[in-house]
């Protein structure tokens, strides 16, 4: 019952997220590339088929360069540059990508449950309902992303920076976050109950609706972002906030503790 739960939960992630984001773009297929089926570049070039698939498009791959790069579980992609692609419901529980570069492409819904991502950068890249639980992230960049509907629970974030991006309805949930800062982003809905998190700053960031249930905050700074706290006011030990923030945070403060504030009588 439990599972059915969270499986309802997700799906409604989801549908709202597509419904915001609107259809997901597909490149046309390669040059040559028979439709239905996928292919990787083998090492002189040729295309070797692999297993059919639905056509018109492929369920994981990685076009760059007029090739194909595809992967699968605890596979290794290294070094891959890649602008223009997409990946729908990769299945690929545990593959490492390390000091890749993913730029102006999709990745919506598959399996990509604790999966590496070290020492890479994405460039406008629209995340849509992508199963990244105990996901592991060091050192990564996001610029211009979108990630919605997606599942992050049990995931660390390690020296990870996003600017310009978009996070709506995203799972962290018992995530580790360090030394991650969110610069110029939007963020709704972003559940880090019983995550924890150090070091973590939101410079010019508008956060709507924070859920902190049980969350852990040692040196979060901030100062200079939007706040919106929908649950977990009483975690926001090891905050630091500004004195404007402060006075926008003080009605919610006032009523999550039960003070009445009431203008004086001076009759």
């Amino acid at each position: 019952a439990a599972g059915e739960a969270v499986a309802s939960v997700t799906a409604t992630r989801v549908r709202a997220a597509r419904r915001r984001l609107g259809p997901v773009p597909r490149p046309a297929p390669p040059a040559g590339a028979p439709s239905g089926r996928r292919h990787v570049r083998t090492g002189s070039g040729a295309p070797a088929p692999c297993a059919s698939l639905p056509a018109p498009y492929p369920a994981a791959h990685l076009w760059h360069g007029g090739g194909m790069r595809s992967f699968g579980p605890e596979d290794l992609v290294e070094g891959e540059s890649v602008d223009g692609f997409t990946l729908d419901d990769v299945d690929a529980p545990g593959v490492r990508l390390l000091e890749c570069r993913l730029s102006a492409g999709t990745i919506t819904g598959g399996d990509l449950t604790g999966s590496v991502w070290r020492a890479g950068r994405l460039e406008r890249v629209r995340l849509v309902g992508a199963g990244l639980a105990r996901s592991q992230w060091t050192a990564v960049e996001l610029s211009g992303c979108a990630l919605s509907g997606c599942e992050l629970y049990g995931a660390q974030l390690r020296q990870v920076t996003f600017t310009d991006c978009v996070l709506d309805s995203v799972n962290l949930r018992g995530a580790q976050l360090r030394e991650v800062t969110l610069t110029d982003c939007v963020v709704r809905d972003l559940d880090l109950g019983s995550a924890k998190l150090t070091d973590v700053g939101w410079p010019g960031t508008r956060i709507e609706r924070l859920d902190l249930s049980f969350a852990t905050l040692t040196r979060v700074d901030l100062r200079g972002a939007s706040v919106d706290i929908a649950r977990g006011l009483d975690r926001l030990h090891g905050a630091v906030i500004d004195h404007g923030q402060l006075i926008d945070l003080a009605p919610a403060l006032a009523a999550h503790l039960g003070l009445a504030v009431r203008a004086r009588d001076l009759r």
